[in-house]
């Protein structure tokens, strides 16, 4: 099975990220969501950096807010 990471999601259905996080499983993705203010999106554990994944991870998406994407400091900790 692929895994797709969504960096930034939310459990919140209206953000961009959950859907991604829909759309990934829909498509037959384990749907792995990365943000350290959750524990847990749609029924999968939410990890706190890229590092702490203990699989492999095909893909990468990344939804942030105005805010957030303008801010270097944040991006850093995603790098891997």
């Amino acid at each position: 099975m692929k895994s797709g990471m969504v960096l930034g999601p939310s459990p919140k259905p209206d953000r961009y990220a959950f859907k991604a996080m829909q759309r990934l499983q829909e498509h037959g993705y384990k749907a792995i969501p990365a943000n350290p203010a959750f524990s847990e999106v749609l029924g999968e554990r939410c990890y706190a950096s890229i590092s702490d994944v203990p699989q492999p991870i095909d893909t990468v998406t990344l939804y942030l807010g105005a805010v957030r994407s303008a801010t270097a400091p944040f991006l850093a900790q995603w790098e891997h």
